[in-house]
C-alpha cells in the first residue's frame, strides 16, 4: 500500500491558497508517474504544522509501524510540518519502516546532501513563519499605538464598530453595569449577591443568560469600565493543538488605549476598594 499526506490550516489556506483538494490531486498524479497504486489518504484539516499531534498524521504513523506502507507522498516538506526537527522525526520515521517519502516539490535522496537540503527547506520554512508572526506583531502593535482596539474581545457593556477599530458603549448594557456599581457601593454586595438580585430582577446578558459571579467581578475590576484600557498585556502561546499557555507580559510592553467609559474613575475606584473589604 502507498500513502498520501496532506494538511492545511486556516492560515495556510488565507496566506498561500493552498487546499486540500489541490494537494490530494498533485499527489496522486506524483503517485502515479512513479507507478505507485493503491493509495490510502491520510488528511490533516484545520491543524497547525507546529504540533505532531494530529489524528491524521498519527494513523499514517501507526501504518507506518506496522510496515503496511512502501510510499509515502507528500506536496511539500511544510505539509509535514513547519518545525525542521519534527520534520526530520517524521522522515526517519518513514525512512525507519522501510518506506520511501516523496514530495510533489522536490525529492530529496537519503544521501548527507539530500538531507542538508531537506533540512535547509524546512529551515527556510520555519523563518517564513516566524517573519510572518513578527510582522502581524509589529503591525497590531502599531495599530495600537494609533489609539485602536485590535482584537474584538466582545466585552459586555460594549458593541463593536468595526470601521474605527474602536468599542461603543451598548446603552442597555451600560444601564446593568452601573446598576453592579451602585449595588458595591451602595448596598455593600459582593458579585454573589449581586448576580442573585440581578436574576431576581431579570436582568439578562446580551445572551439572554443571567449574568455569572465571574462575570459581575469582571466587571467590578476591569479597568476598562473607567475608559482604560490595556493590549498586550498577555502573551498566548500555542503548546498543542488545542492547549495555549498565557503568561503576563512586562508591563513596559502594555500599551494603553482610551475607550469609551461606562463609569467615572473616582466610581471604579470606590468599587475596587468596596469589593475588596467584602471579599476579605
Amino acid at each position: 500500500m502507498n500513502a498520501l499526506y496532506v494538511r492545511v490550516s486556516t492560515d495556510d489556506q488565507a496566506l498561500k491558497g493552498y487546499s486540500l483538494d489541490d494537494q490530494i490531486e498533485a499527489c496522486r498524479k506524483h503517485l502515479l508517474a512513479l507507478g505507485s497504486t493503491n493509495v490510502e489518504e491520510y488528511i490533516d484539516n484545520g491543524y497547525s504544522g507546529e504540533f505532531l499531534e494530529r489524528p491524521g498524521l498519527e494513523r499514517l504513523r501507526e501504518d507506518l509501524q506496522k510496515g503496511i506502507i512502501k510510499t509515502v507522498a507528500i506536496y511539500d516538506p511544510d505539509r509535514l510540518s513547519r518545525n525542521l526537527t519534527n520534520q526530520l522525526i517524521i522522515a526517519a520515521e518513514i525512512e525507519k519502516a522501510g518506506a520511501t517519502i516523496t514530495f510533489v516539490t522536490g525529492d530529496y535522496d537519503s544521501s548527507p546532501e539530500g538531507h542538508l537540503f531537506f533540512s535547509m527547506k524546512g529551515a527556510i520554512s520555519a523563518y517564513e513563519k516566524a517573519k510572518i508572526r513578527e510582522r502581524t506583531s509589529r503591525g497590531r502593535r502599531a495599530k495600537a499605538n494609533k489609539g485602536k482596539i485590535v482584537f474584538n474581545a466582545h466585552p459586555f457593556g460594549y458593541d463593536w464598530d468595526k470601521k474605527n477599530s474602536m468599542y461603543m458603549i451598548n446603552e442597555e448594557a451600560a444601564r446593568t453595569i452601573r446598576l453592579i456599581y451602585d449595588l458595591c457601593i451602595n448596598h455593600g454586595f459582593g458579585s454573589r449577591k449581586i448576580a442573585l438580585e440581578l436574576l431576581h430582577l431579570g436582568v439578562v446578558g446580551i445572551n439572554g443568560r443571567p449574568l455569572s459571579t465571574c462575570t459581575v467581578s469582571r466587571i467590578l475590576t476591569k479597568e476598562m469600565y473607567h475608559g482604560q484600557h490595556h493590549l498586550f498585556k498577555q502573551k498566548t502561546s500555542k503548546t498543542g493543538q488545542n492547549t495555549r499557555e498565557i503568561k503576563t507580559n512586562p508591563q513596559e510592553l502594555w500599551i494603553p488605549v482610551n475607550i469609551p467609559a461606562i463609569v467615572t474613575r473616582e466610581i471604579w475606584e470606590a468599587a475596587k476598594c468596596k469589593y475588596k473589604k467584602i471579599k476579605n
